[in-house]
């Protein structure tokens, strides 16, 4: 036997009595004794087990034995003297079963036995019980220190003693094993002198090498415990463990508030390299954004740490932005080789303003880190997309950092910010360039700033580019609907009203602005419209305010133009007028037909919008329309010395009523009845005919549209009809109906209008006739309901057809005589669209194109399942009998007399792929 197991024996002898339930302990030996003993039995088994050869078979029985001696120990002399409270309260269960009696109150036992075991306890890991010692008794331990260095009960000596040994305990003690205890003690009821200790200790954890982990993982593991999803593989330091939000929350809250002792500044100062390295992903991906997480939420989000100037900003967010985009860089000091940030620390910066701003979603404080460097992001992200040999995460994290912003905190007025520098591409003294490791850094930028005409060329040629990036960042974000009108609305608003410079000029009428920003605007307008026109419909409150403010500026500029008329300045604008007036009246009627067509445009959307009984009126549409009204008055009711066409004067009065249909004004005389309104029961006629259009029943359909040919050549009621909105919802809903009898009443209805009002009509049915957007497969696609790519094809064209006998009928009308001919202009449209069409390739039609592919190829693929089917070529089951008069017969018996036998069946099993 050998002196492991000599050793063990002894103990288990004397640890017997103290396991059998059966009795009670009576024997006559004093509590010091029986301790002492105790402590030689395991401190014989401990210097046994480390002498024995390592190869030695383990013996079972030392679990057990080493913890009925240290349960024997705590249970003596360890717990007795405690104060209330101090003791551990989820110390595991003793392996003790028999009564044992409690001596009194002796600190100086206490201070023997933490003596005799501390020596064991500080073994390295190895042979020896100090394993079992540190699983089973290390919460004992701490609390029977902290009674002997803190306690009122404790003297001076014995403080001086073991208050040292009590910090070099707790250092040495690794933070995932410490955490659990502190926390547990914090949750018992703690005497007054232990709790501070206690709270001391919890706060400096963080400080720790990987503290701030520990502490994450630690309060992870705590909530998963409690909703019982703590995973199988959960233990270990190096675990990935899934990080719950509230878990980082929570460590959020405790990691902001600095442990007495700490400013504020030293506290940031440091935690901010762990956090550093957990924002890095050196720790895995779960800690990565818990780490984004501490920085944004219990740091940057706060007034104290996370406002300009504070600790909280200067250390994780200003050493961000400067890399992103360095300011006053006039003192800097550039590289040899003119480098101001170089690639390694300006990717560094992305990778970490990146991990922060997609582990929090706060919108204040996303606004506050991302809009300073707004346009740095929007120049690395167009110069790696226009190089593609760079590395993807070049265009990868001003994508992800710019769409999170967009998704989060967009604003209309930051994008503006994009829209008017939608090719900057650095600052005065620096500029983006190729790095030292083949990715990108910031130089100094070598000359000033170009602006010739070489880069006005390359701007415009990479307009369309630059507008596709930034409405596809827009579109992946998935804004909202209020944004995305936002964002249109003051794209068109810049197009349509550009403002006016502040310069003063000579010339009166010199409000020509930057044609480059016109055309930007105009590009970003058109690419929102096609992207985001669903969102467009159900948020119609922008469209409003853009159509209301283009009738405002259309109706100032009238006044304004009146007021000069009449005052009859004669300055140097009115002697260039008067030098130049041919001219000048040939441009001056050119802009007043765009200003009406503009208008009338406006006109028959606001009709067309408040008109549909889905339309639900906000408070804030209501308060734009309403102040519409005395802009609309004036279209409906010019001046004696303003001509206004009765086209915008029609729609503007149908707009009113629809508005705010007149009141009757209370009349002196009771008995009075008002005025009625002539044009009332026509307006009613005409709004059950706009309803009637889209009747599930054709004969319906077919009657509103002769109805309102009726209305359209009646000259009394020919004023209620807005031409433009009556046109749309014509070739919408009446000229592409597959119905006949519906398509073909709408067609003289179409002529007529193109007649009457030649300038909107024309113009929206030339649009249509061209089909530049292909929405005719859109309107194809409704009418049939989803029908095949084929019927789709065939209904699209055939609208398009009915388009061109609208405009061959509106050629050879009556009006077309040598009385009232056709103005040239018109004819020149309509020549030109015809050309344009003529002229035109499939490869500028794409979704057309794809319609025709799919068709084709499932075409192809049936008559690759016929052949296959049949064995060979399929015959043509039309054939004349002089033909192939034996094949004709043979297939003539199979239609008429059955198909004969199972070869036909198999060989005709083709005809049911049609």
């Amino acid at each position: 036997m050998g002196a492991v197991e000599e050793a063990i024996d002894a103990a288990a002898n004397f640890i017997g009595p103290f396991v059998d339930k059966d009795r009670k302990y009576s024997g006559n030996v004093s509590t010091s004794t029986l301790v002492d003993e105790a402590l030689s039995h395991l401190q014989k088994i401990n210097s046994a087990d480390l002498a024995a050869d390592p190869n030695a078979p383990y013996d079972a029985s030392l679990a057990g034995v080493v913890y009925g001696l240290l349960d024997l120990i705590a249970t003596l002399a360890i717990i007795p003297p405690l104060s209330p409270g101090v003791a551990f309260s989820q110390r595991p269960r003793s392996v003790l079963t028999a009564a044992i009696f409690t001596p009194d109150h002796n600190l100086d036992l206490l201070a023997t036995v933490i003596e005799g075991v501390l020596p064991i306890l500080k073994q390295k890991n190895g042979p020896g019980v100090q394993p079992l010692l540190s699983q089973r008794m290390l919460p004992d331990i701490f609390s029977a220190l902290a009674e002997l260095s803190y306690s009122p009960a404790s003297t001076e000596e014995a403080r001086s003693k073991f208050t040292q040994i009590y910090t070099n305990l707790m250092e040495d003690t690794p933070t995932s094993r410490l955490l659990p205890i502190l926390t547990t003690y914090l949750q018992q009821p703690l005497p007054a002198w232990f709790k501070p200790v206690v709270s001391t200790e919890l706060s400096k954890i963080p400080l720790r090498q990987q503290g701030i982990r520990h502490t994450v993982e630690f309060l992870s593991l705590s909530y998963l415990s409690k909703n019982s999803h703590v995973p199988m593989d959960a233990s270990g330091p190096q675990s990935q463990i899934p990080i719950p939000l509230e878990a980082i929350t929570q460590a959020s809250k405790l990691l902001s508030l600095p442990p007495s002792g700490f400013s504020l500044h030293e506290w940031v100062s440091a935690l901010s390299p762990e956090l550093w390295d957990m924002l890095d992903s050196k720790s895995g991906k779960e800690l990565a954004r818990a780490g984004g997480h501490i920085i944004a939420g219990g740091f940057l989000s706060k007034k104290t740490t996370g406002a300009p100037g504070t600790a909280g900003w200067e250390t994780f967010a200003a050493p961000l932005l400067r890399s992103i985009y360095p300011k006053d860089v006039k003192g800097a000091s550039f590289r040899e080789n003119g480098t101001l940030v170089p690639e390694k620390d300006f990717k560094l910066s992305l990778r970490r303003l990146d991990a922060i701003v997609t582990s929090y979603s706060h919108a204040g404080l996303l606004r506050r880190l991302i809009s300073p460097v707004l346009l740095p992001l929007w120049a690395l992200f167009n110069y790696a997309k226009a190089r593609p040999s760079l590395d993807k995460e070049w265009s990868a994290l001003p994508s992800s950092i710019l769409s999170r912003y967009m998704e989060i905190a967009c604003d209309a007025k930051q994008i503006d910010c994009i829209t008017t520098k939608l090719f900057w591409d650095g600052d005065t003294a620096w500029t983006l360039g190729p790095g030292s490791e083949g990715g990108v850094e910031i130089r100094h930028r070598s000359g000033e700033k170009s602006g010739g005409m070489d880069s006005i060329f390359a701007q415009i040629s990479g307009l369309d580019t630059r507008v596709k990036l930034l409405v596809s960042l827009l579109r992946d974000a998935k804004i909202s609907d209020d944004v995305a009108g936002s964002v249109f609305l003051a794209a068109t608003k810049a197009w349509l009203v550009p403002a006016k410079s502040n310069k003063t000029s000579l010339m009166d009428d010199d409000s020509i602005g930057d044609p480059l920003s016109a055309l930007t605007n105009a590009k970003l307008a058109e690419a929102l419209a096609q992207i985001f026109q669903e969102n467009f419909a159900r948020s119609p409150q922008h469209i409003v305010e853009l159509m209301a403010q283009l009738i405002h500026n259309f109706v100032g500029e009238q006044k304004a133009r009146a007021e000069k008329a009449e005052a009859g300045l004669s300055t140097r604008a009115m002697l260039g007028k008067i030098v130049q007036k041919s001219e000048g009246e040939a441009v001056d009627e050119e802009g007043d037909s765009e200003d009406e067509d503009l208008v009338s445009f406006a006109l028959s959307i606001l009709n067309t919008l408040v008109g549909s009984p889905d339309f639900k009126q906000t408070p804030a549409t209501t308060q734009t329309l309403q102040a519409l009204i005395p802009s609309l008055s004036h279209i409906a009711h010019p001046p004696p010395t303003q001509s206004t066409s009765p086209l915008l004067s029609n729609a503007a009065t149908t707009l009113i009523h629809q508005i705010a249909p007149p009141i009757p004004t209370p009349s002196p005389n009771p008995t009075a009845k008002p005025p009625p309104d002539p044009l009332a029961p026509h307006r009613a006629t005409l709004k059950t005919c706009l309803t009637d259009l889209h009747s599930p029943s054709p004969p319906n359909r077919t009657w509103a549209v002769h109805k309102l040919h009726t209305l359209l050549k009646s000259p009394s009621t020919f004023p209620i009809i807005d031409i433009p909105s009556l046109t749309h919802t014509l070739l919408s809903a009446a000229l592409s109906d597959p119905e006949s009898y519906v398509h073909l009443a709408a067609i003289p209805v179409l002529v007529d209008l193109a007649i009457r009002a030649p300038s909107p009509v024309l113009a929206i049915l030339l649009h249509a006739f061209l089909d530049t957007d292909e929405r005719s497969l859109k309107t194809a696609n409704t009418h049939t309901q989803h029908g095949t790519e084929e019927q789709i094809l065939t209904q699209a064209l055939d609208f398009r057809l009915r388009i061109g006998e609208v405009l061959n009928n509106y050629i050879l009308s009556p009006s077309s005589s040598s009385s009232t001919p056709i103005p040239p202009t018109h004819l020149q449209k309509i020549i030109q669209a015809c050309l344009s069409l003529a002229s035109r390739r499939g490869g500028s039609r794409t979704q057309t194109q794809h319609l025709r592919n799919t068709l084709t190829a499932t075409r192809a693929q049936k008559q690759k399942d016929a052949e296959q089917a049949w064995g060979g070529c399929v015959p043509d089951l039309f054939l004349e009998p002089g033909d192939d008069g034996a094949e004709f017969e043979a297939l003539r018996r199979v239609v008429e007399g059955g198909w004969g036998g199972k070869v036909w069946m198999r060989r005709c099993r083709w005809w049911f792929l049609f």
